[in-house]
């Protein structure tokens, strides 16, 4: 039994337990060990033999072998092969990377919802951001015009937003790798029980690459109307 559970129940080492297995058929054991489960997908864990009647597919999905020390692993793979041949014409036995990689197949076959999550809220926090930075600059047409007032050029004026820009925009990647990191650490350690840090250099280079053309658009985009009435006229319409 989980020992979220067993806490939870007030449930200890040789106590009987009532539950009901998959098909509602109300049962009882004895509670024989309590693990952890961090992730909290695997709550009880009963015999194979008491639970086989009770559920519609009576197969286990896999079974794992345990090789000892030395032994051949494409001979144990060919062997158990050819011994499932007879018995389970379905079954495969594959090798530890093979397995892994039908794992991760399977896993992913469902990214495309979470890309399509991803791009929805990352577009919206992305126009929002844009939306900030063009009315902070359109603010700023008295500023402009002072400047140019004062000698300075377009060119010196949009190079100085462009500086601007590429600093809001590393400090959004800083705080938000900062964050980003903190968030999905704590996430490693809960499912791993490890300090461990999921990172995908490729998905985070497009991330950062976005943070950076938002920034850069808010910044740059409004700058010729900001500047497009006359100096003089700019500051007496502030």
């Amino acid at each position: 039994m989980s020992q979220i559970i067993a806490e939870d129940k007030g449930w200890r080492i040789g106590d009987t337990v009532t539950f009901l297995y998959p098909d509602g058929t109300p049962g009882d054991a004895v509670l024989s060990t309590t693990y952890v489960d961090p992730m909290g997908v695997s709550d009880t864990l009963l015999p194979l033999d008491a639970l086989t009647p009770h559920v519609l597919e009576p197969f286990a999905s896999a079974v794992y072998v345990a090789l000892e020390p030395g032994s051949d692993t494409g001979e144990v793979v060919t062997a158990i092969n050819e011994a499932l041949s007879a018995v389970a014409p379905g079954a495969q036995a594959t090798d530890r990377e093979q397995h892994l990689a039908q794992v991760a197949a399977q896993a992913s076959g469902d990214n495309w919802i979470i890309l399509m999550v991803v791009v929805i809220l990352g577009g919206y926090a992305g126009v929002s951001a844009i939306n900030v930075l063009v009315a902070s600059t359109m603010s700023r047409r008295r500023e402009f015009a002072l400047l140019r007032l004062a000698g300075a050029r377009r060119r010196q004026i949009t190079g100085s937003l462009l500086i601007e820009g590429l600093v809001i925009g590393t400090t959004a990647v800083i705080a938000g790798t900062a964050i980003a990191a903190a968030t999905m650490t704590g996430y490693g350690y809960l499912l791993t029980d490890t300090v461990w840090l999921p990172f995908v250099g490729p998905t985070y280079l497009v991330i950062v690459g976005c943070a950076y053309l938002a920034a850069l658009i808010g910044t740059l985009a409004p700058i010729r109307t900001a500047m497009t009435a006359a100096p003089l006229a700019g500051v007496r319409a502030w």
